[in-house]
């Protein structure tokens, strides 16, 4: 599974892949209050709780319609295909273009993949100076 930035997540809205169990509390002992099903949507995460003792997954938060929090563990039930479409981008993803963007321009490669271009870019350059010549330019 991919990894996320926690921080890209807030105020992004989840949506279950799997069917996805809701706590009160975010505690490994909590018990599960209700079950998101495969394909709904689990709501707008408002924070999270990092795991630590008692506790070994991060938790997303929620709030209720009374403004009660209620939690959901991270984990492969969560659709991340709808993260993606809402902007949030993986940590490879991240890399990937960061890797890409510090990348030096090489002259070499630009020519390999534009041979193409660059034959026809010469030819009219030489055809135009061709041209000129025969012709003597503007009179």
């Amino acid at each position: 599974m991919a990894t996320y930035s926690v921080s890209q997540l807030i105020g992004k809205t989840i949506v279950a892949k799997k069917d996805l169990p809701i706590y009160r509390l975010p505690s490994d002992s909590a018990q599960p209050v209700y079950v998101v099903k495969a394909g709904q949507t689990v709501g707008v995460v408002d924070s999270y709780v990092l795991p630590k003792e008692g506790r070994s997954y991060l938790h997303l938060s929620f709030l209720d319609a009374n403004g009660k929090p209620y939690y959901i563990r991270w984990g492969d039930a969560i659709n991340t295909a709808a993260l993606n479409q809402q902007g949030v981008k993986s940590d490879e993803t991240i890399q990937k273009e960061q890797d890409a963007a510090n990348k030096p321009f090489d002259l070499a490669s630009f020519i390999q993949k534009n041979i193409t271009l660059v034959i026809i870019t010469i030819a009219v350059i030489s055809l135009g100076g061709t041209a000129i010549k025969t012709y003597g330019g503007r009179k």
